[in-house]
Formats: structure tokens, C-alpha cells, sequence
């Protein structure tokens, strides 16, 4: 009797420890696009760690734990894995075509390519193609498209430039610059009717092309206003007279005076009897001459009243100024005239 119940402990202890032995964790299956790395055991303790194959993230727990839980339930600790594919956040680029680029894959997953082009008018700055990368960012960084811009043009002493921003600053591409010429002026190097030159701004970033650069040339001579009169004395007793007038105005367009020059000035000392031109020259900065200023001066002598002649006589004159007569009586050779008579002297 005794022999029986020892077997029976026996027995009994054996199974306990059996079902004991027999307590696992479900067995752990490997993610899709995943792994599991090492020796992965069901029993208490043990540790399973998982992995993602190339291009996919893990979700989850990295490692799990098979554990014993407070209900005496074996389970595995953290939370199911799961590999979902790594996807990169779309690049936009201002002023590309397309924006977001040409990509090889919509899906913009790992190792996805982007290529991109700037319309016409902008530069690409920076890698053409960009890569997405296991972290989600983009290698190398995305590219920036710039404006294409043209320098400023030179300043100009005379004229314009509409828009009035294009010597302030670069301009950008197609932007077309005029320069405009106030009257009176034309661009340089060309036919004297060309009174404005427009440039565009091209790809290349250079303004057309000109032999040189484009200013405003004066063209309009300057211009005399009150030009004196003619002047005439004629009852001069001296063999010289110092004559004033006033001195013509002259006026550019330019806005500067010009250079005057005279053959003779006012104050001058002119001799008796004569007729004089005097004559005024004007040229400006540029070399245009204005219209002559010319003004005649005359000067004569003083002269006696031609007396008439006497009654039965006869009036000569021998001075060519009439400054000396002689008059005479003929009162029987008619024109014979004899010096007996008075002369006459201009006093």
C-alpha cells in the first residue's frame, strides 16, 4: 500500500512538472518586408528582435519579451511589428516645370529619384537630381531656381530710361529698357532722327549687344535772342567814335552756357568815315554752332547843306565830303567859274 502511493506522487509530480514544462508564448512570425534576427525562443525569458528589410520602417516593438502576464498568461511583451514602406515628403521648387519635379516613382519611396528644370527665365542652383534617403530626407538637398537678372544700366547725364528702375538696379530677363532723348538730342552713333534705343535683358544675362553704349547727343546749336540792329551815325565831326551796344543773349538747350566769341566788343573804337559787321559766334559743349548774330555798323562825316546856286551864277564843288564849295558869279560865261567869289567851308 505504501508502494502504491509513492509511484502515485511520483506520477503525479512528473505530470505537474510536465504541464509546467510545456507553458510557451505563441510562436512570432516575421513581418512582411521583415525578419527576425538571432535565436528566437517560445519560453519564459526569452527574447525575440526584429528587423525591416531595406526601403521600410519598422512599426512596433523592436524587441519583445515572452513573459509571464498577472492573469498567469504567457504572452509577449510591447507591440506586434510591422514594416511599412519608408516614403519622402515631395519637394516643391518656385519657378520649376513641374514644380515638384519628374520623379522615377509617384510613390516617392526609398531610393526614388526627383529631376529638376527651371522655366525660361531662371537658373538652376544646386544638384538637378535629388535621391530619397532610409531617413525620408532628400540627398543631395533640392535645387533652387534664380531669376535670370541683367546689370543696371550706366547712369546718363541727358535723358531717361523708362522704366525708370533700369539704372537703379539689375533688371531681370525679358525686361526691355528704353532710353529717351529730350528734344534736341539723339542717341549717339546713330542717324540724327533716332531719338530713343531700347535694349532687352536676354538668357545669358547680358543686355543686347551694342558697338557702344547708347547716350543722348546733343544736336541743337544754341540760339542768339536780341540780336542788335543796325547802327548808323552820320554826323560825326571826329575821325573816330567809340560805339556801345548791347550784347545778343544767347541760350543752349543743354542748360549750360555756350562759348561766345565776337570780332569786335562793345566799347570799341571804330575809325571815321566806314561801315563795320560786327558778327557774334556761339557753340556748345557738343560743337554745334548757332546762327550767326551779325549787325552793321556805319559811320560818316558830318556834311554842309548843298546851297543852291546864286542867281545868274553856278555852285562847285571840289571836296568829295562836300566840306568845302565855291560859288561864283558867271554872269557871262555861263560855266566858267572864276574864283572871286566867297567860298564856303564847312566849320
Amino acid at each position: 500500500m505504501i508502494v502504491q502511493y509513492f509511484i502515485l506522487n511520483v506520477l503525479l509530480t512528473t505530470i505537474a512538472t510536465a504541464a509546467a514544462a510545456v507553458r510557451n508564448c505563441e510562436t512570432l512570425v516575421a513581418p512582411v518586408n521583415g525578419r527576425i534576427t538571432g535565436n528566437c525562443h517560445r519560453t519564459q525569458g526569452s527574447s525575440c528582435t526584429f528587423e525591416c528589410l531595406a526601403g521600410y520602417e519598422l512599426m512596433g516593438s523592436v524587441t519583445r519579451t515572452c513573459t509571464v502576464t498577472a492573469g498567469d498568461i504567457m504572452d509577449w511583451s510591447g507591440s506586434p511589428v510591422t514594416c511599412t514602406v519608408i516614403r519622402c515628403h515631395l519637394q516643391a521648387v518656385v519657378n520649376a516645370v513641374p514644380p515638384t519635379g519628374t520623379c522615377t516613382d509617384p510613390g516617392l519611396v526609398y531610393r526614388a529619384e526627383c529631376s529638376y528644370a527651371c522655366r525660361m527665365g531662371y537658373n538652376l542652383k544646386g544638384s538637378k537630381k535629388i535621391t530619397c534617403q532610409l531617413d525620408k530626407s532628400w540627398s543631395p538637398a533640392a535645387p533652387t531656381c534664380e531669376q535670370v537678372t541683367c546689370p543696371a544700366l550706366p547712369k546718363v547725364a541727358v535723358g531717361t530710361y523708362i522704366p525708370s528702375t533700369c539704372d537703379d538696379g539689375e533688371s531681370p530677363y525679358p525686361t526691355a529698357c528704353e532710353l529717351r532723348c529730350p528734344a534736341g538730342y539723339h542717341i549717339s552713333n546713330l542717324p540724327t532722327s533716332i531719338i530713343s534705343d531700347q535694349r532687352t535683358c536676354q538668357l545669358d544675362g547680358t543686355w543686347e549687344y551694342r558697338d557702344s553704349t547708347p547716350t543722348c547727343k546733343d544736336t541743337e546749336p544754341p540760339v542768339f535772342t536780341d540780336c542788335p540792329n543796325d547802327v548808323m551815325h552820320d554826323d560825326i565831326t571826329t575821325t573816330e567814335k567809340r560805339i556801345d551796344w548791347q550784347r545778343p543773349t544767347v541760350t543752349d538747350n543743354s542748360g549750360y552756357p555756350p562759348s561766345v566769341s565776337s570780332n569786335r566788343q562793345s566799347g570799341y573804337l571804330f575809325s571815321v568815315p566806314g561801315s563795320y559787321e560786327v558778327l557774334y559766334t556761339a557753340t556748345d559743349a557738343t560743337g554745334n554752332v548757332a546762327k550767326t548774330c551779325s549787325f552793321r555798323i556805319t559811320l560818316k562825316r558830318k556834311t554842309c547843306d548843298i546851297f543852291p546856286a546864286p542867281k545868274n551864277g553856278a555852285l562847285s564843288c571840289f571836296s568829295k565830303n562836300r566840306r568845302k564849295c565855291l560859288c561864283c558869279d558867271v554872269p557871262k560865261h555861263v560855266g566858267l567859274c572864276l574864283q572871286s567869289s566867297n567860298d564856303l567851308f564847312l566849320l
